[in-house]
């Protein structure tokens, strides 16, 4: 977590440097950096786990001789790949918790402490005259203690990255661990209705920016999709003891099952991507609807202006002629 901290001072002072026009660019060359990070930072062990520890030197770890492997028990990396990633599941969301929820939470608390002091010394007396000044002394102190609440200082980006990292999880080693859906929709809901009491009672509401869509996001959770899926193959092929039972263990048998294996799922994922459009039709069509409902609105809106405004112009103008005709009547009649 230090190191993740370190890092997104950098690259976020790196991204300045690199003076973006817009705030859009800045927050999708943002987000690459950290995602590249994380990515290395938290799939790297898993990544080794699956495809390094099966290795076997012929000098050992760093010529140390042949003794010094560095290989799983059995080699079988399948069992111990599946108890890292439970590991990972139960472990990764707790110091989030506690930076989220526990810290805040105490603050507040000691904050509240305060409020209840200051609340206790504005009474109210059955003097009609102050009753008036208390109330308004409670609604300051009231204020003061929203005051007190901490800022919201998570970013959007800081949210999505968590959710795509488990989502990362999820996806590059589904073979593994078969439950991680179950704990991933698990830690999600928790985490839902912790977000949810973080923003209505623990911090400060925050202020909100629309979005045109989630930008970088997008290709990233492509570029795991595809990741998952080749990642995947590979660990089906060499990782796992199937493939020495099916696969007869040679290289070729593997590497065959790899190519079918990625063609035909490659198939089913773009089969579902055509299928089934990111925006539904029906939305499409109501979309399409509402603008043009909009479009008629401001149009009739702009008509009736146009017509008002003539209205008042042919009024002034009528107004004025009238006036003027009556000067001129009025010097005619003084001259006779």
């Amino acid at each position: 977590m230090i190191m993740n901290k370190i890092y997104t001072l950098v690259a976020t002072k790196l991204t300045k440097w690199e003076n973006y026009r817009t705030k859009t660019e800045f927050d999708d060359a943002l987000i690459i950096k950290l995602f590249i990070f994380e990515f290395f930072n938290s799939y790297g062990s898993l990544f080794y786990m699956a495809f390094f520890r099966i290795i076997e030197y012929e000098n050992g770890l760093f010529n140390l001789g042949k003794e010094y492997q560095d290989k799983c028990d059995d080699n079988n990396c399948m069992a111990l790949l599946s108890i890292q990633l439970l590991v990972v599941f139960i472990v990764k969301p707790i110091p989030l918790f506690f930076g989220n929820v526990i810290l805040p939470l105490l603050q507040f608390g000691f904050k509240k402490i305060l409020f209840f002091k200051e609340s206790e010394e504005v009474g109210i007396t059955e003097n009609l005259d102050t009753i008036e000044i208390k109330n308004q002394n409670k609604v300051l102190i009231h204020l003061k203690n929203e005051k007190r609440k901490a800022r919201f200082d998570v970013t959007i980006s800081e949210e999505y990255i968590q959710k795509v990292i488990l989502y990362g999880y999820l996806l590059l080693f589904a073979c593994t661990f078969s439950l991680g859906p179950i704990f991933v929709l698990l830690i999600n809901i928790i985490d839902l209705r912790i977000d949810g009491n973080r923003l209505l009672w623990i911090f400060r509401r925050p202020i909100g920016f629309r979005a045109q869509d989630i930008g970088a996001w997008f290709y990233i959770i492509r570029f795991l999709n595809i990741a998952g899926i080749i990642s995947n193959a590979f660990i089906i092929a060499f990782t796992s003891n199937w493939s020495n039972s099916f696969l007869g263990g040679t290289l070729e048998n593997r590497l065959i099952f790899v190519v079918a294996y990625e063609h035909i799922v490659f198939s089913i994922w773009l089969l579902i991507i055509v299928i089934f459009p990111n925006t539904p039709h029906i939305i499409s069509m109501r979309i399409r609807a509402e603008a043009k409902l909009a479009k008629e609105t401001i149009s009739k809106y702009r008509d009736i202006y146009c017509e008002n405004t003539a209205t008042k112009t042919n009024l002034t103008i009528n107004k004025n002629l009238q006036q003027e005709s009556a000067k001129v009547r009025a010097r005619s009649g003084s001259k006779n």
